[in-house]
């Protein structure tokens, strides 16, 4: 893709104290093999450099803007970033992160070809404060694991992703809240197709003393999250307690560590996540089997039944299939 090929985008970045990173990462947006893109920062408060290192950059050396002078709280600051932004396409970043040369251009280039997809994200690099590599792991890739998956948990990378404004904006913007990613992502579902990449186009900073480096245990965090968000989680079920209920019963193992007797399994269960992922497959205009075919929901409806079976003793059942469909391959 040539410059005079490229659509403008707007890199929106959050802050509040970014050093000592953020010369490291300002960097890693100069490096872009990707030209045409401006970026807009919201200040949230910073005392220590960070606003004096910004303006050694902005405008000078990166195109853009800053704003200084309406310090917010992180999801309220995401918003007006998207409410400002004069571009189509928007890119998250964090200023303790480092982007690939390529980003951007990967990013775009996927989303000018695929326009049924309003948010891209990437595979991530995990680093610590001091640069050192940490254990890597991959986000699903397909529409269908993706926004099944946010009924359980953020499954992009947030400082990873490229947008669509117009389609942020159709599903309600950033809400300040806690895990004001996750939040947004569950809403954006209904609205859009959305996608990652198989590169590692970031290198995302986990250090200790941050929120989210500090956390070992996701189940309680991811939680808190579905139980502010349980209407909204299963189509078909309007009442929290049982949305909770069924989230519980059903939260994928892979997303977090879960002993097998972590919350009883009940023949209902099988019946409402069938049910509320072909609603959800009819709302976003999908075919019936668009959710309940995906590899993620195979496996957790297995292990689902697989439970319930083991309930009413009667596992050998679930071996017997199994066998037979050894058999048969």
């Amino acid at each position: 893709m040539n410059e005079t090929e490229q659509p403008w985008v707007t890199w929106l970045i959050p802050i509040l104290n970014g050093m000592p990173f953020l010369p490291s990462g300002l960097q890693t947006i100069v490096d872009q093999t990707y030209r045409n893109y401006t970026v807009l920062v919201w200040d949230n408060g910073s005392t220590d450099g960070t606003l004096e290192e910004l303006r050694r950059w902005i405008p000078e050396r990166i195109p853009g803007r800053i704003v200084a002078d309406r310090p917010l709280p992180l999801g309220a600051s995401l918003a007006r970033l998207v409410e400002e932004a004069e571009t189509e396409f928007c890119a998250r970043f964090d200023a303790d992160d480092l982007n690939r040369p390529e980003r951007l251009e990967r990013q775009a280039r996927f989303l000018l070809e695929h326009p049924s997809v309003g948010v891209v994200g990437s595979q991530i690099h995990t680093i610590d404060e001091h640069g050192n590599p940490l254990p890597e792991y991959n986000h699903e890739s397909s529409d269908a694991e993706i926004r099944w998956l946010a009924r359980y948990g953020c499954r992009l990378c947030h400082p990873s992703v490229m947008f669509r404004r117009s389609v942020i904006l159709a599903a309600g913007n950033y809400h300040d809240v806690p895990s004001e990613d996750t939040d947004l992502w569950l809403r954006t579902a209904d609205v859009t197709e959305m996608a990652n990449l198989p590169e590692r186009l970031v290198c995302y900073r986990r250090r200790t003393g941050s929120v989210t480096g500090s956390i070992r245990d996701w189940l309680p965090v991811l939680r808190r999250i579905a139980e502010s968000s349980a209407t909204r989680l299963f189509p078909g079920i309007d009442d929290s307690e049982r949305a909770l209920d069924l989230w519980d019963a059903t939260v994928p193992s892979r997303l977090t560590w879960i002993a097998e007797n972590r919350h009883p399994a009940k023949p209902s269960h099988l019946r409402d996540l069938k049910r509320s992922a072909v609603l959800l497959a009819r709302r976003v205009g999908k075919p019936d089997d668009y959710f309940t075919g995906a590899e993620i929901f195979r496996e957790q409806y297995y292990l689902l039944k697989r439970r319930v079976l083991k309930r009413f003793g009667l596992s050998p059942l679930l071996w017997l299939r199994d066998r037979a469909a050894s058999a048969r391959v």
